[in-house]
């Protein structure tokens, strides 16, 4: 992606993240023509010019420009501080407009892990983060951003409907996406698998997996596996309290013994009994005439 067209996507996005129409924006800087020919990457303005256009969107020139990111991250007495809150919080909030405008790779980083979070389809969260993701600034500075965006967008499509559009997205999402981090293309491969499998049946499930034989499989894949009668393969690390309950399913323990295990370690597992009730029925009963029944969960009122 050319400089040229990385600023016009700033600048559109910019603009309507404020409501603001091409004419409002331009008003006494330019043109209509010269505007939209700038939102589209034919063209960029001088360095006064968009520093008016700054002033008028509230945010600083160099975030709009797209120079400087790291040095004022490196300078600022605030921006690291709260980098580190975004990155290690248990639950990252996201901050206001004028923090998330002057300190853009903070900001980005709270709204990757809210998308992350409202992605997974066992959590409850607002997918239309993904899309505030994909139109970042930050997130078309480097291939990896990028894509990483791309695939939690396609990921939190299956959180609006699972249906055969949301599928196919994800599923052509992953192999396009080599350059995100691993961690997200093994928690993608886990949602496409279990939502094919619950949408479609276990045959497209274990189509799913074959498909994509490059990504490590998170412990609840595992599982998925061994249900579907596919061959083991080394797992992902657990990345969490839910990870570390679907390693002891898929070490053969029972799924009580695997709550209780949780409940007596770590009283986060609380926020994956969610997990336990979604695991499609039909996945639970596949080829049980070929393998020992797939253990019940645990007894509760809900279940």
């Amino acid at each position: 992606m050319t400089n040229q067209a990385a600023f016009g996507r700033r600048l559109r996005h910019a603009r309507k993240d404020r409501g603001l129409s091409q004419r409002d924006l331009c008003h006494g800087i330019c043109s209509n023509a010269t505007l939209s020919r700038w939102e589209s990457g034919q063209s960029q303005p001088t360095v006064q010019q968009i520093e008016v256009l700054a002033k008028r969107l509230g945010i600083a020139p160099e975030v709009l420009s797209g120079n400087r990111f790291e040095s004022r991250l490196a300078m600022s007495e605030t921006a690291l501080p709260r980098l580190l809150h975004a990155v290690l919080s248990k639950n990252p909030q996201l901050e206001d407009q004028e923090t998330v405008a002057n300190e853009p790779v903070v900001g980005w980083v709270e709204l990757l892990r809210a998308s992350i979070h409202a992605a997974d389809p066992w959590a409850v969260g607002n997918p239309d983060y993904a899309e505030a993701l994909l139109t970042h600034p930050v997130s078309i500075r480097s291939t990896e951003t990028l894509q990483a965006a791309v695939l939690v967008q396609a990921q939190a499509g299956l959180c609006r409907e699972v249906n055969h559009s949301s599928l196919s997205a994800l599923a052509q999402a992953l192999p396009s996406t080599t350059a995100a981090p691993e961690s997200l293309s093994t928690r993608a491969l886990e949602a496409l698998a279990f939502c094919t499998g619950a949408y479609l049946g276990p045959v497209a499930a274990r189509k799913v997996l074959a498909a994509h034989p490059q990504i490590p499989w998170t412990p609840a894949v595992q599982v998925l596996a061994k249900r579907l009668g596919l061959p083991t393969r080394i797992p992902a690390e657990p990345q969490d309290i839910r990870d570390a309950i679907f390693k002891t399913l898929a070490r053969g323990a029972s799924g009580t013994s695997a709550m209780e295990m949780a409940l007596n370690t770590d009283v986060l597992s609380a926020d994956w009994v969610p997990v336990f009730k979604k695991v499609p029925q039909p996945l639970r009963r596949a080829h049980s005439d070929a393998r020992p029944a797939v253990p019940a969960p645990p007894p509760h009122a809900d279940w």
